[in-house]
């Protein structure tokens, strides 16, 4: 099986764009709960479990390009070969159309990629994993839960040009270091979408909260902290515009997903760096949906997918995202492409990290959106 080489950067960006909107997917209002809940995968009959999985898999997925290019190269292919169970990924665009489908029973999936979701939220939606099949153990504690695997985590990190911060001189080494425009001339540019952008979380990193502080945002001090640097803040409405914003000399450094960091510097040749320090991070989910005509044969996925290293490289080194995000013991100086590494929210990497709550943001989204149209447009 061969690798699949880095992805181009339409593609990485692709995935970066679709696998942020996925960390913060709206929830809408809680579901109805469903009238029969019963007989959830983990009670499967033990002869049904000892023959292994059947029929086939429908994966409703809401990545695209280079991830689902790589799962279906790697993984899922591996999972086919070993089971003879064909696994068919169905692109499904909104994660409330996963939701919908559950709401009226009519659920064509045995496996989804969510975005965050409440508990409250989870136990109306989704199956409860299997233990007995699903190896959870291998999985750090905080990424995973009775009803979800995390998956498809990227980073937001400082982002600068080697153009206006060369090696050998002065060059930022912190979120904070945005702010200081004395020390570091130039233009910012961040994503206008701030609830994928880290931009709140950094400001108020740069006036003094620490990492482990940030949520609840005190908004009044963020938006005071940005006013700052207002006249020296360019937004981009997208991952790609914000890459081009640096490769045409719009901005000198900002806050950028790893991956689309990875593409630009890596794959574009673009000189510059990333430095993780007061950065953060996030990621999406795995589960099965309530009511899924193939549970079993999820369960079974999802245990290909925590012990398949073949197939774990071949993603990770194909997106710039481990697979799944908390595995225990993944052996990263197995992936070819070393160069990688630096880019992937893993291990030291994340140390002076913070995790985006996205629980916080979820209720507070319509408030700062509207806060932050009104502080663009004064």
């Amino acid at each position: 099986m061969g690798i699949i080489r880095k992805a181009s950067r339409a593609t990485l960006l692709g995935f970066v764009a679709v696998g942020m909107a996925v960390s913060l997917a709206a929830c809408g209002s809680t579901p109805t709960p469903a009238a029969d809940k019963t007989t959830p995968a983990a009670n499967a009959g033990a002869s049904s479990a000892a023959a292994g999985p059947s029929g086939e898999l429908v994966y409703f997925d809401l990545s695209g390009g280079t991830a689902i290019e790589a799962l279906s190269k790697g993984i899922f292919a591996n999972f086919t070969k070993e089971t003879g169970v064909p696994v068919k990924p169905d692109f499904g665009q909104q994660q409330a159309k996963l939701r919908a489908a559950v709401e009226a029973k009519q659920v064509p999936w045995s496996l989804a990629q969510v975005g965050f979701l409440p508990t409250q939220d989870k136990s109306v939606l989704l199956e409860k994993l299997d233990p007995s099949i699903v190896p959870l153990d291998l999985l750090q504690e905080g990424s995973y839960d009775e009803y979800t695997i995390e998956y498809g985590a990227f980073g937001l990190a400082l982002t600068y040009s080697l153009h206006d911060f060369p090696n050998g001189g002065p060059q930022p080494s912190k979120m904070s270091d945005l702010f200081d425009t004395a020390k570091f001339p130039g233009k910012r540019c961040f994503m206008e979408d701030i609830r994928v952008g880290w931009v709140l979380e950094a400001a108020v990193q740069a006036d003094g909260v620490a990492g482990k502080d940030i949520y609840p945002i005190d908004l009044d001090r963020a938006f005071n902290k940005l006013a700052t640097i207002k006249d020296q803040t360019v937004w981009a409405s997208s991952p790609a515009v914000l890459v081009q914003n640096f490769e045409n000399g719009s901005c000198a450094m900002g806050i950028m997903s790893t991956g689309a960091a990875l593409g630009m510097i890596e794959q574009d040749g673009f000189e510059a760096a990333i430095n993780w320090n007061q950065g953060g991070y996030a990621s999406s989910a795995w589960g099965i949906p309530l009511g899924a005509p193939n549970p079993e044969a999820a369960q079974y996925l999802l245990k290909a997918i925590l012990t398949d290293t073949a197939g774990q490289n071949l993603y990770t080194e194909a997106v710039a995202s481990p697979i799944p995000t908390g595995l225990k013991n993944f052996d990263y100086s197995s992936i070819k492409d070393q160069s990688v590494l630096h880019y992937l929210p893993y291990s030291d990497n994340i140390k002076d990290c913070t995790k985006r709550g996205s629980a916080w943001w979820l209720e507070h989204r319509d408030e700062i959106t509207d806060r932050f149209n009104r502080f663009v447009a004064s």
